[in-house]
């Protein structure tokens, strides 16, 4: 939308929303300043108005639209702010749905027992829900805006010694679990990436591990991600490879069958499980694999920016984050010096 001049009068120049056409408007004025004022009011008067949506019809809509664009993972998350929303405020129109309701809404969901950290995922859902909403013309403004997210003090990054790893990795009965447990110590891939590797990821001759995305699964960047294999691990990889690979179908590297995928409540019931027999403490769990790699690199000073990339990490924050735990070690090589004072 423009101001032009024809003949001394000012015309506002524009396309119309309907047909798409370009139209010109008299604002009868010879004056700039009173066409701009004319300008501003000629544009809040031809904006489309936002449709009158309720919290039901943006369910569908939204639901339908992710499911094309994120992971199933993520989808969930989706469903489940939608049905908590409509629980505390039933079928309401969006429009007036307040930064108030976001904030009791996350009241009534630590009300229920959840972590601040859950309660945070919850809320970064409705925010990008609403997005789609002003996106779609259905709002314009987000009612999020405003709303801050809990503050969450320094997760704990729980991993294993190199001594726990042997005592754990000799516990292990059950072969896949053990097998599985290997690969993620030497490679640091998160549970999900790990029941969804195929052979077709593992590259033997290049000792290349290949974490994509494909049909049923989707990284957790989005992006794909090379792994070298290390000399622990190129050994293992040898001896549980099939002798014979179907060309029409790409077995699972450690699933429940050749063709079909271990379940992830399986292998974190199994791993928990021996954990206990060795007393461990409760707050261990099979991702402690991952942050064990990530620290164990750490530890034996590999850069940061490698770390991040085998790592998978979107931000060198969360990479950065791994290196507190090395503290101890650090006061350990400084107190180690024997200076004479």
């Amino acid at each position: 939308m423009f101001l032009i001049k024809k003949n001394k009068i000012w015309y506002v120049g524009y396309e119309n929303p309907l047909t798409g056409k370009r139209k010109i408007k008299s604002t009868k004025s010879k004056l700039k300043k009173d066409a701009l004022k004319f300008l501003t009011e000629f544009k809040e008067k031809i904006k489309p108005k936002p449709r009158q949506i309720t919290l039901s019809i943006l369910k569908e809509e939204v639901i339908k639209h992710v499911k094309f664009h994120v992971r199933k993972a993520s989808v969930e998350k989706y469903a489940l702010a939608f049905k908590h929303m409509e629980k505390l405020w039933g079928n309401i129109l969006i429009k007036f749905i307040t930064s108030d309701n976001i904030e009791k809404y996350k009241i009534y969901r630590l009300g229920m027992g959840l972590s601040k950290a859950t309660v945070n995922i919850d809320y970064r859902s409705i925010r990008a829900i609403f997005n789609l909403a002003i996106q779609w013309g259905y709002i314009e403004k987000n009612p999020c805006k405003g709303v801050k997210q809990y503050h969450l003090d320094e997760k704990e990054r729980l991993s294993f010694t190199e001594e726990e790893i042997k005592i754990l990795l000799d516990a292990i009965d059950n072969k896949k679990i053990k097998h599985l447990t290997i690969i993620a110590l030497n490679t640091g891939c998160r549970v999900e990436e790990l029941l969804n590797l195929q052979w077709g990821d593992v590259n033997l001759i290049s000792r290349i591990i290949t974490i994509k995305n494909k049909d049923g699964f989707a990284t957790k960047s989005g992006k794909i991600r090379y792994i070298p294999i290390s000399d622990n691990l190129i050994s293992l990889l040898y001896a549980i490879r099939p002798e014979y690979i179907d060309s029409s179908q790409d077995y699972y590297v450690v699933g429940k069958t050749n063709s079909v995928k271990l379940s992830r409540n399986y292998v974190a019931k199994v791993f928990k499980g021996c954990l206990r027999k060795l007393n461990f403490p409760e707050r261990y769990h099979f991702h402690c694999t991952r942050h064990t790699f990530i620290t164990q690199l750490a530890r034996r000073s590999v850069n940061i920016y490698d770390i991040k990339k085998l790592a998978g990490h979107s931000s060198i924050l969360t990479t950065e984050s791994y290196f507190s735990t090395i503290t101890d070690d650090l006061r350990k090589a400084v107190n180690s010096l024997n200076l004479e004072l």
